[in-house]
């Protein structure tokens, strides 16, 4: 018999037959056929396991999320942070780059009239200028 994907991994030595089992949405049989090698699970089976023991997100989203990973506690590790990332942390996030979108829009719209308003007080200092007596007379 051929060794199982299944007893590959180290981590399942740890864990109750009934909770993988239960994880997996498979009964005890098909499990222990698989952890036997009698039978070969499906590939959907190793993702499962790969997601749920290594916390390998680049197992169900590929090779762009290679390194991010979730830990037991339920947070997300990206490689680049030292830090972690709670579910809200990330809705927040979420939010914050829809905030972010309209605050740069409205950047653009006060640029565009702060530009205008200026020309126009510059066109009105200019009028103002020429309509001025170039030098009143000087008492001495």
């Amino acid at each position: 018999m051929a060794s199982s994907p299944i007893t590959l991994y180290p981590a399942l030595s740890g864990l109750q037959l009934l909770t993988l089992a239960d994880f997996l949405h498979v009964n005890l049989k098909t499990l222990r056929r698989w952890k036997s090698g009698e039978a070969t699970p499906p590939h959907a089976v190793i993702i499962a396991l790969r997601l749920k023991l290594d916390g390998d997100l680049s197992a169900v989203g590929g090779d762009e999320w290679r390194g991010f990973t979730f830990g037991r506690d339920g947070k997300l590790y990206p490689p680049f942070f030292r830090g972690c990332f709670t579910p809200a942390q990330i809705c927040a996030m979420f939010f914050e780059m829809q905030e972010l979108r309209h605050l740069r829009r409205e950047n653009v719209k006060l640029n565009a009239e702060l530009t205008r308003v200026k020309s126009s007080a510059w066109a009105s200092d200019k009028l103002r200028a020429m309509m001025q007596p170039d030098h009143a007379p000087r008492n001495s």
